[in-house]
């Protein structure tokens, strides 16, 4: 049976108020538990919410709807297959909506996929999509291993992949269509919480491997993450005229044919 949490993080509008509406008003016909988080951030609330989860599956879908919630269906049916243990959004794949992602955060998120890639010696995509399904007997063995890394994630998308991974876990991503938020502003910075993440991954390089001449290695991964990065954003802009280019020319080859 699907059961629905709902996290409320200290709002100032009437959230909590809905909340408790649409509790009352579907209680008939979906079990809806909800709670408010005595901390901060998105980490602290989706611990919260995994605290009272008794299912055997565990997913996380941000309250922002930037994740169509009809894609959920995708990441269950991945790790209900046994395609994976972990299943991993991306947003990277497909084409986004123009609003839905800031440059400086898709270069950013470009740049920390790129990092986990060469890290963890696995394909990412992405590393900060919010939707990230694991099981519960998982999450469980994970919060064991937490001090191994540190608890100072604060969305929880790294200690995630991280612990799956120290888990030995089976990481499979399932890209997404991202949308758009239609309400509310974001609460990432996208420097102070930047320099969060460069941290988190500083501490991987300390702790994942046993790297022989460090600093070279270290070194070289970067200006090769940096050079994937780079040629990602050419394609992709090249990708955009080109398809500027054609609509436009088809544009011009429907207004000749009027005539």
């Amino acid at each position: 049976m699907l059961k629905l949490f709902f996290i409320e993080g200290n709002s100032t509008d009437d959230t909590w108020e809905k909340i408790q509406e649409i509790q009352k008003k579907y209680s008939a016909t979906h079990d809806i538990k909800i709670g408010q988080q005595k901390g901060k951030g998105k980490a602290d609330a989706v611990r919260e919410g995994y605290k009272i989860a008794t299912g055997d599956i565990l997913m996380i879908l941000d309250a922002d709807l930037t994740v169509p919630p009809e894609d959920i269906p995708k990441f269950y049916n991945a790790i209900a297959s046994s395609k994976g243990d972990f299943i991993n959004g991306t947003r990277l794949v497909y084409p986004m909506d123009k609003e839905a992602m800031r440059f400086l955060n898709y270069l950013g998120n470009h740049f920390f996929s790129w990092a986990f890639t060469w890290l963890l010696e696995q394909r990412f995509k992405d590393t900060l999509c919010g939707t990230k399904v694991m099981f519960r007997t998982d999450y469980i063995k994970l919060t064991k291993n937490r001090k191994y890394f540190g608890e100072f994630d604060p969305f929880g998308d790294f200690d995630l992949l991280f612990g799956a991974h120290k888990l030995n876990l089976k990481i499979v991503e399932v890209p997404i269509r991202y949308r758009e938020r239609t309400y509310g502003t974001t609460n990432i910075s996208r420097f102070k919480h930047g320099v969060i993440y460069y941290a988190c991954v500083h501490l991987l390089l300390e702790n994942v491997n046993s790297f022989n001449s460090w600093s070279f290695r270290t070194c070289f991964g970067i200006l090769k993450m940096l050079k994937q990065v780079q040629h990602d954003i050419l394609l992709n802009l090249q990708v955009s005229r080109n398809r500027k280019m054609i609509s436009e020319g088809f544009f011009t080859a429907c207004k000749l044919s009027t005539f």
